[in-house]
């Protein structure tokens, strides 16, 4: 569980460095291929973690599931949806392909439904 922690924090830090903006096409096509990335591994990090907790002794289980990194969690969401606005932004938008514009709806749908925090009521 811990080893899950870590990636994800590593993970956060080292997804967006100081990148130059995406204006052509294939940099588009990059930025929305990070998107599902890091959407896709975010998601998955947290089902492993839930995961984790779930075969923790119940004090144990408490304890780790409000230790979760909200703040990287929420560092790593705002990276997401930083990079959804400039993919949305018009002089952008207008470059992707019908199947790209599609993508970028699903991701931010997705990153809609993303939480910085874990209910630990619920495990």
């Amino acid at each position: 569980m811990s080893r899950t922690m870590l990636l994800l924090a590593v993970f956060a830090i080292t997804a967006h460095a100081a990148e130059p903006e995406a204006n052509g096409v294939q940099a588009l096509e990059d930025r929305l291929a990070r998107v599902e990335l890091r959407v896709s591994k975010y998601e998955s990090g947290n089902q492993e973690f839930i995961a984790g907790l779930a075969r923790l002794e119940p004090r144990l289980r408490q304890v780790a599931c409000h230790a979760y990194p909200s703040q990287v969690s929420l560092e790593t969401i705002a990276l997401i949806n930083a990079d959804i606005r400039l993919l949305e932004k018009p002089e952008n938008f207008e470059k992707l392909s019908d199947a790209q514009k599609v993508r970028v709806q699903e991701q931010k749908q997705h990153a809609a439904k993303l939480s910085p925090t874990i209910d630990c009521s619920k495990i």
